[in-house]
């Protein structure tokens, strides 16, 4: 007898995977799990699943997700980052996903700041769609938090300026992106945005070159966010011998647990340090402000006004352990809500418990696959029909390397696997493969990029 199907659309496997893996643990005993990429999200039609999740219910998904309720296919949203609203540009984003609310059946919350802020913007009819569940990032900080901590870092610097110096293109490009996807933003809140980003990250590089100065015998290391160039940071790892960058492939939940201090500007990475280490980060509060940062921030950190404050208090060895637990995890559900391991739990009961819609409509399928807006994705779609492998290499000519950065790769997925099953001790073996023909419903199509994962008896 043929399971039901679930589709997990996955925007960025080093920041997601692992998180979606754990969810996907909870579905397998009543669900064949099918993950595909983001920016190949026309797989979807292939599989024609009777739930599809997606990382965002904004305008980049909102085709897909009308597709999707015209198959019968129901839509639930897990947002990828919906904890922090470092700038409060989540909040006008609720604009846009409360109009959407009507193509969408359910939306998991992470936390109860976004939850009510969305629930204050949405229909009342469709308040009932807005679930508070906690999120799978929060049941992974939940088993890295029992992890040994080595204190292998003094002093972690995580950097957070992907939109002003980005890996990939060029900062008009992004800021270009930014403007068309958040256009009911009004146009001086962006420039605001960039220029705050712009002026804190040379105010960040010059705090990083002044503690590597005066704390020559400690171990300073740099997290780079994914997206962003590595270009400054390399160039001071050369200059000073006591600083090194963190590897990409490294867990961000790894880094924290081997570092005695955090110190960053205005990130989600203060919380996640907070909830593992038990004490707060440090965060400069002396940088050029151009736009007001989400005070929340200050639960996680120890705002410091001045440069020399902040080179004091690391002389000191000063420690800022959270001293009320309680009220300090109480705060944290504004971000996190419930990190008790058990949100991935809470979100599969839900879905076990949807009644199940979905429309066998072969042209619908047919047509939602090949729709295209350029020539180069036309001529893309017709090497699923020739060899699908030389599909990704004639996209990776034509498209942006940043999608390379996103794609699923089926031995880093079983190391993944391999690594979640260490960490919450999870005994049991699943089958992970690629596309095969029987998976895929539409004729002539030779295969796909996603993957298929699916219990072992």
């Amino acid at each position: 007898m043929n399971k039901k199907k679930i589709c997990l659309i996955l925007d960025n496997p080093r920041r997601d995977l692992k998180a979606l893996l754990c969810l996907t643990i909870k579905l397998l005993k009543n669900f064949d799990v099918f993950i595909v990429e983001q920016y190949n999200k026309r797989e979807i039609y292939l599989i024609n699943p009777d739930i599809a999740i997606f990382q965002t219910g904004r305008i980049n998904n909102l085709n897909e997700i009308k597709n999707c309720k015209k198959l019968g296919i129901v839509v639930c949203i897990l947002e990828s980052e919906g904890g922090y609203d470092a700038y409060g540009i989540i909040s006008h984003t609720h604009k846009e996903i409360s109009k959407n609310l009507k193509y969408i059946d359910y939306f998991f919350s992470w936390g109860s700041q976004n939850y009510n802020k969305l629930k204050n913007r949405a229909s009342k009819k469709f308040l009932k769609k807005i679930k508070l569940t906690g999120s799978p990032t929060s049941d992974l900080l939940f088993y890295y938090k029992k992890e040994k901590k080595t204190n292998k870092i003094d002093i972690l610097f995580n950097s957070s300026f992907p939109l002003i110096d980005p890996k990939y293109g060029s900062l008009r490009d992004t800021y270009v992106s930014f403007r068309t996807d958040l256009k009911y933003i009004r146009k001086k809140i962006i420039e605001n945005l960039f220029n705050q980003l712009r002026d804190n990250k040379k105010s960040f590089i010059d705090l990083i070159v002044s503690i590597a100065n005066e704390f020559k015998k400690k171990k300073i290391f740099i997290r780079v966010h994914p997206f962003e160039n590595k270009l400054e940071y390399l160039n001071l790892k050369k200059k000073y011998k006591n600083i090194k960058i963190i590897k990409d492939e490294e867990s961000i939940f790894e880094t924290l647990n081997k570092s005695k201090q955090l110190i960053h500007f205005n990130c989600t990475t203060s919380f996640e340090f907070s909830i593992l280490q038990n004490k707060k980060s440090l965060m400069p509060n002396y940088f050029k402000e151009h736009i007001k940062y989400n005070k929340l921030i200050s639960k996680s950190s120890h705002l410091i006004n001045t440069k020399i404050d902040l080179i004091n208090l690391i002389k000191k060895n000063k420690k800022f352990n959270i001293k009320n637990n309680r009220l300090f995890f109480n705060s944290m559900k504004n971000i996190y809500w419930n990190i008790d391991g058990k949100s991935c739990d809470r979100i599969s009961k839900i879905i076990n418990g949807i009644p199940l819609k979905r429309i066998h409509n072969y042209n619908l399928s047919y047509s939602s696959f090949h729709q295209f807006k350029t020539v180069k994705e036309k001529i893309i779609i017709l090497f699923y029909y020739i060899k699908p492998e030389l599909y990704r290499s004639i996209r990776n000519f034509f498209y942006p390397n940043k999608i390379r950065d996103k794609e699923i790769i089926i031995k880093k997925l079983i190391q993944e696997f391999k690594d979640l099953q260490k960490l919450i001790n999870y005994k049991r073996n699943i089958s992970i493969r690629s596309f095969s023909k029987s998976d895929i419903c539409l004729s002539y199509i030779k295969g796909g990029f996603g993957c298929k994962l699916s219990s072992k008896l």
